[in-house]
């Protein structure tokens, strides 16, 4: 049987009557296979995207092994796995959410030998040739593989990109197709507070509709934590070398600064241009480059500690606070657009202890 992630843990991106004993043994059975049949949904769904999204929902559980255990035989639910991953590598024109999801779900050792992984990389390159993302799987192997002739080739491709691929938002597509589900789907209401009980106290007069719609985000920001990041390790260890391609590197740190959707995408960006100036031993670039970063980070740990200040009392069946994290805005954007949603709640309640995220502005303006 596959395991799933505890329900709980899908409910930290946000951070009724009682059940008998028989109940809460039927409850969460019904929710094991209301789980189960959505990952055979997401499977069938006929998007490839969605396919690859339920492919790491139900990913099996893989052997670990050694380069001495290569030959290993899969067993029948893990070749369908890789089959699964191999069919979808065959598709033209696959977007560059997908490809990324299926090489991340290729890095498995037991299964790199027999995913299509080099199919992927290089549809990636030859369909979505302005992503930046398209060169970091190959950069990262010339990296760790001391290649450094390669590795240069590609941070040079690297710069000419225009944009980077926000890889860790949700397209609408999943979106639509988990909303489709749940709602032709709908949970009896005892197994959904039974999934929320240890998360919050239930208000009795919420509707079904209103407890599956907070279902719904819960859910959702579970799949959003799972999803992988681009390794960036291997940019900033390549452009801290003393013969790096200085312009190269800054040059990749700008597309990262100013396309960027997420935060350690933008928190990259200014590290590497630091290690980029440091490497080349340009002091006055480097005092710049230092300034701009403490400017940055001082406006995001304002934001940051205005949202933890004003969630406190985390409310799970708020909705409206749910969907300006599934936005289309940058997440820097979001989380400013949260921190604001929080401290209007409060004084809107009466509530005057809450940190006014106007003033992270003020930190911004002092360091420029």
């Amino acid at each position: 049987m596959i395991k799933h992630h505890s329900f709980l843990i899908f409910a930290l991106i946000f951070s009724g009557s009682s059940l008998s004993q028989d109940q809460v043994v039927s409850a969460d059975d019904v929710f094991e296979q209301w789980e189960n049949s959505l990952n055979t949904h997401l499977l069938n769904h006929p998007h490839p995207y969605v396919q690859a999204i339920g492919l790491s929902l139900s990913r099996p559980d893989l052997p670990l092994i050694n380069d001495a255990d290569k030959r290993i035989k899969l067993n029948h639910e893990q070749q369908n796995y890789v089959d699964h991953i191999n069919q979808l590598a065959k598709q033209d024109n696959l977007s560059a959410e997908t490809i990324f999801l299926l090489i991340s779900l290729c890095s498995n050792d037991a299964i790199e030998d027999v995913c299509d992984r080099q199919r992927l990389v290089k549809q990636y390159q030859q369909q979505h040739p302005n992503d930046l993302f398209a060169y970091f799987e190959p950069f990262a192997r010339a990296v760790r593989n001391k290649d450094m002739s390669r590795a240069e080739y590609l941070i040079k491709d690297m710069r000419n990109t225009t944009y980077a691929t926000d890889m860790i938002s949700l397209p609408t597509v999943f979106k639509s197709a988990l909303n489709d589900y749940m709602d032709q789907h709908p949970l009896p209401r005892a197994v959904i507070k039974k999934q929320l009980k240890h998360l919050t106290e239930i208000d009795e007069s919420l509707s079904d509709k209103q407890l599956n719609q907070a279902l719904y985000y819960i859910k959702m920001s579970g799949i959003k934590m799972a999803l992988p990041l681009p390794a960036f390790k291997p940019l900033l260890d390549y452009c801290s070398l003393e013969n790096s391609p200085t312009e190269a590197c800054v040059k990749v740190a700008d597309i990262l600064m100013t396309q960027g959707n997420d935060i350690i995408s933008q928190l990259i960006a200014y590290r590497l241009r630091i290690n980029s100036y440091e490497s080349s031993l340009e002091t006055d670039l480097l005092a710049q480059a230092e300034e701009k970063n403490d400017q940055f980070r001082a406006q995001y740990e304002c934001i940051m500690d205005a949202l933890k200040q004003n969630n406190r009392d985390i409310d799970y069946m708020d909705t409206d606070y749910a969907k300006i994290w599934f936005s289309d805005d940058n997440e820097l954007n979001r989380i400013k657009s949260a921190a604001h949603y929080l401290y209007k709640k409060a004084q809107h309640e009466g509530i005057s202890d809450f940190k006014d995220p106007t003033t992270c502005d003020i930190v911004s303006l002092q360091g420029e």
